[in-house]
């Protein structure tokens, strides 16, 4: 009996030195299993005015906090989408820890932890700052059902940690894309300026008025198509740009496009077409007696768009290119005349 309380006395010592060793790798760490990883992140969130984020085999994307707006650098300071900001970041504030995982280096890339130079798969680095003052410095790896792993960098430790940190790779994903929504009933005239073919305008005496009336007319014998005066009158509805362009081809033909609200509210809209690429320019503007609201309206636009060029989905440009000819129904027997 008293060899068995011996062993079970040297069992326990065991087990607590253990324990010991664990508690304090985990505390020089700074984290333990249950514990919040970033436990002082909740505090500087509001603080955070700069972040880059940089993914395996791409370029920096680097976001910058200007005047209560996010702005994306590499885009010339186009304004940031700042859902998936505010939500990761929220993310990564609530996060606990599930395992203490590897700190061998030879075993990171397994994890998707390795240092962001050597890494070649999912790994994104996550750099914030507040006042020049660095707030984390994370690598972010794999993820599978219960979380994310990630390391601090220029620690050893590895974490895996119980959510799943989720992050745009590429500039062009961090942009908000929603550029304009102008809807047709509220359009009094549209103005085109066409590569080929006259001039035309499309309008309505009243916002009460269902469709448009075409000038110059239809020839005697022609009807509207009116599938094409609507898919012209719906160009600034929702529209969206998919890239701010940095530099645009050479010699591109621009088509001229004024489309003005009954407000009087007017966009001038610059588009052009080379193979399957489209680019787009926007500049909006407003009467000398226009309303306060609507002089800000107008500030709101051009503080994204005036001075910039964007890469277009083809839909989105394409009914900005339609002659005054596509917008007629061919004659009976004559299909060639749809242009």
């Amino acid at each position: 009996m008293k060899q068995f309380k011996i062993l079970v006395a040297a069992v326990a010592a065991v087990l607590i030195a253990v324990w010991f060793l664990s508690h304090r790798e985990q505390q020089k760490f700074g984290a333990a299993e249950g514990a919040l990883f970033l436990p002082e992140l909740d505090r500087q969130l509001a603080e955070i005015d700069r972040l880059q984020v940089h993914a395996a085999g791409a370029e920096p994307v680097t976001l910058t906090l200007q005047d209560d707006r996010w702005l994306v650098a590499e885009r010339n300071d186009y304004p940031a989408e700042t859902e998936v900001l505010r939500r990761e970041l929220r993310k990564l504030a609530e996060t606990r820890v599930l395992e203490q995982k590897t700190a061998q280096a030879e075993y990171y890339a397994r994890l998707g932890v390795a240092d962001i130079d050597q890494a070649e798969d999912t790994t994104v680095r996550l750099v914030a700052s507040a006042g020049g003052t660095p707030v984390l410095d994370l690598l972010i790896g794999k993820s599978d059902r219960r979380g994310s792993y990630v390391r601090r960098s220029g620690e050893a430790q590895s974490w895996l940690l119980d959510s799943r940190i989720s992050l745009p790779r590429e500039a062009t994903a961090w942009l908000d894309k929603a550029l304009l929504d102008v809807p047709r009933d509220q359009l009094q005239q549209i103005s085109v300026s066409p590569l080929n073919g006259p001039q035309y305008h499309l309008s309505k005496a009243d916002q009460g008025q269902d469709q448009f009336t075409l000038e110059p007319s239809p020839p005697e014998g022609r009807e509207l198509d009116m599938a094409n005066v609507n898919r012209l009158g719906a160009a600034v509805s929702r529209l969206r740009l998919q890239d701010v362009a940095l530099t645009l081809p050479e010699a591109l033909a621009w088509t001229t496009v004024r489309f003005q609200r009954f407000d009087g509210l007017e966009l001038t809209v610059r588009s052009a077409r080379q193979d399957s690429d489209r680019y787009l320019q926007l500049e909006a503007s407003a009467p000398d007696d226009a309303s306060e609201e609507l002089v800000a309206e107008v500030q709101r636009i051009n503080a994204r768009a005036a001075g910039r060029s964007f890469a277009m989905a083809q839909h989105a440009v394409d009914a900005m290119h339609m002659s005054h000819e596509m917008l007629l129904k061919p004659l009976a027997g004559d299909e060639s005349s749809a242009g």
